[in-house]
């Protein structure tokens, strides 16, 4: 027996559905709140630092370090489902948070980058694009 696979499954699974399937965790504000704790203190973040949610989907810890007062927050991912639902949370709670499309658009003075959760899969990925990207 032989299973076809999309190599571009990733394309297309981030959406409603992987709202609600993986709402326990992606949707649990005290689970982000642990979480940024975690990030702030064994990354010494200073509120002025520009951070990047790398393949953040709707930027729920990039909205919380804006609570908390960080000021440079950007969120990159590539489902546009995701995007536009962060979008329109950050703006329903006055949150300034820049959701970039493209790698070009990622800030140069970067001092974080968070990559969390099931995104470690795709770091090698990232790193080649950002470093071809640089390059162009």
């Amino acid at each position: 027996m032989t299973i076809q696979v999309d190599t571009d499954w990733w394309k297309n699974i981030f959406d409603d559905v992987y709202l609600m399937t993986d709402s326990r965790s992606i949707c649990d504000d005290t689970l982000t709140q642990t979480e940024v704790d975690f990030i702030e203190t064994a990354l010494n973040m200073k509120r002025y630092d520009p951070v990047l949610d790398l393949c953040g989907g709707q930027g729920r810890h990039a909205m919380e370090l804006s609570r908390r007062g960080f000021t440079n927050v950007s969120v990159l991912d590539y489902s546009n489902y995701l995007i536009r639902m962060g979008k329109q949370q950050a703006d329903q709670q006055n949150l300034n948070i820049f959701f970039p499309r493209g790698m070009h658009a990622i800030p140069t003075l970067l001092k974080k980058a968070l990559v969390l959760l099931s995104s470690w899969g795709d770091l090698l990925d990232i790193l080649c694009m950002m470093k071809k990207t640089k390059k162009s």
